[in-house]
């Protein structure tokens, strides 16, 4: 399905076109613009981002601070979040544990080498920068699963979405060309929009394994399995 596939269904979804009508080239610039808003806000997120794009990157010693962006130090479209990242060093994968930048920013000597253990992203545009803590005490490799928005499309570019979004997609549309063509939208197209958008969601939504801190179990006295300590 084209960006004005989407567009043409959607729009009369929402009662803008009737079935036998193709928009205009006004119209359909317009739409095209409503579009590409509408999957670049939900790409802001990890749950509804089409794709988690996978980026290397070698890190110097004893440097904790790069740019990620389009001619930044990390040469790749500025993510909104990090998904999972990793460090690689000796055959070995050391995870990264995300921290907030208030927590970062309380650390007292930020000036130490080592393994790194965390990350942390301080947003900016057009590049926003990774703060790699503790700074790498040799050169790593740096893996980050970035979560960023896609692309903006063309009106004949093919959508690169799963199929099971199309309908979710098509009555979110419908529903903004509702907000800007001033029709009150059906109450059809406000439960096909929320119930596909629950799709997206329920679809990129991945669950760890559950961690427990070895302190809090124990052996119970009484049935031999272990069991979590309450205060």
């Amino acid at each position: 399905m084209t960006a004005n596939d989407m567009i043409r269904q959607a729009l009369r979804m929402a009662g803008v076109l009737a079935s036998e009508e193709t928009p205009t080239a006004v119209m359909a610039a317009d739409g095209l613009v409503t579009l590409n808003n509408l999957l670049q806000s939900m790409g802001a997120t990890a749950f509804g981002s089409v794709s988690w794009p996978q980026t290397s990157f070698a890190l110097t010693a004893n440097d904790g601070s790069y740019t990620i962006g389009a001619s930044g130090d990390i040469n790749t479209q500025r993510p909104t979040a990090i998904y999972e990242a990793h460090v690689s060093y000796g055959g070995v994968d050391y995870p990264l544990k995300p921290m907030a930048l208030e927590d970062y920013e309380r650390i007292s000597i930020k000036g130490i080498s080592g393994i790194p253990e965390s990350i942390t992203i301080r947003p900016g545009y057009p590049l926003s920068t990774l703060l790699i803590y503790p700074a790498p005490s040799d050169v790593m490799t740096l893996v980050i699963d970035r979560v960023a928005p896609v692309a903006d499309y063309a009106l004949n570019d093919t959508l690169s979405i799963p199929a099971h979004w199309n309908r979710g997609i098509r009555a979110l549309l419908a529903a903004e060309y509702c907000a800007e063509y001033g029709i009150e939208p059906a109450a059809a197209i406000v439960a096909i929009a929320n119930d596909g958008k629950r799709v997206i969601l329920r679809s990129n939504i991945q669950i760890p394994d559950a961690q427990f801190d070895p302190l809090l179990m124990r052996s119970s006295h009484t049935s031999g399995y272990p069991e979590i300590l309450k205060g």
